[in-house]
């Protein structure tokens, strides 16, 4: 699929391992609320970019494999639902976490 859009975006995949396929599941025109991570690890300014893509300049780096990335990072969201109310939204504390080794 081709799309003609030109600026930042934010596209969510799922990949079914069983069934080797990609999945798109979301897509947002627009910086993420973590793009500050990406900064960080690849050392480009993202919101610098944006503005500069939007006033009609070029991007300064063309090709993914010139953007160096260092370190990882991991994103994680909890979604609390009250289990005994058909799983609606809920509030409470984080009693526990385990991060995987």
């Amino acid at each position: 699929m081709a799309v003609q859009y030109v600026n930042a975006d934010t596209i969510e995949f799922l990949f079914e391992f069983t069934l080797d396929e990609i999945y798109v599941c979301d897509i947002n025109t627009r910086l993420q609320v973590e793009h500050p991570i990406i900064e960080l690890f690849t050392g480009v300014d993202l919101v610098e970019w944006q503005l500069r893509i939007a006033a009609g300049e070029p991007l300064p780096i063309i090709n993914q494999k010139d953007v160096r990335c260092i370190g990882h990072a991991i994103e994680a969201r909890i979604c609390a639902e009250n289990t005994r109310k058909g799983f609606i939204p809920a509030v409470g504390k984080v009693w526990h976490h385990s991060p995987p080794v």
